[in-house]
């Protein structure tokens, strides 16, 4: 494959980056207001800083190659994109937050994966200046990760812990008296 075939193939997922990262920015937008969790709140605010962040290196990037953003649709957002709409919906605000959550997590891998792409091809086309920009982005990316990664289990928890001992896990009498089935091997 040629230089040219390889900048052909960057423009193109720049140009796929880049209506994604409107499509996010716009539900990101919507959810922002319904969120009742303060720290789900603030991780939803970083995630948009990120967004703008991306926006304006997609735009730089497409300007270098001497195009501009198309107003293409974002396929692989797009059904997403269409579950944070849904959450704004949702009328149970614990349910909202988890649904928001998990919208705002699986939004953060696709543009992940898309930004590690983009630096990839970035790195063939022996563009290193622009791939370490953008490197410093998947940074920012995979932080926001880990934040998300570890708020959704707290937002799943529906109800208060208030470290009740008949809630706890309690093996059953199998456990004392053996597996009802035995194998065939005997030691």
């Amino acid at each position: 494959m040629n230089a040219n075939d390889l900048t052909h193939h960057l423009i193109a997922e720049l140009q796929r980056v880049a209506a994604a990262n409107c499509e996010t920015r716009c539900v990101l937008d919507a959810m922002s207001p319904h969120i009742t969790d303060a720290v789900l709140s603030a991780t939803v605010d970083q995630m948009s800083a990120i967004a703008a962040e991306e926006a304006s290196i997609a735009e730089w990037l497409l300007d270098g190659q001497g195009q501009a953003p198309e107003g293409c649709a974002a396929r692989p957002v797009e059904p997403v994109a269409n579950a944070g709409w849904s959450a704004t919906e949702q009328l149970d605000p614990q349910l909202r937050d988890i649904e928001i959550g998990t919208v705002a997590t699986q939004l953060q891998s696709y543009h992940l994966a898309a930004w590690l792409g983009v630096a990839a091809f970035l790195r063939v086309l022996e563009l290193q200046d622009e791939a370490d920009v953008v490197d410093q982005l998947t940074t920012a990316l995979r932080s926001l990760e880990r934040e998300l990664e570890t708020l959704r289990p707290s937002l799943a928890q529906l109800a208060p812990n208030l470290n009740d001992s008949t809630e706890w896990y309690r093996p059953s009498n199998r456990r004392h008296y053996g597996n009802f089935a035995t194998t065939t091997l005997r030691l």
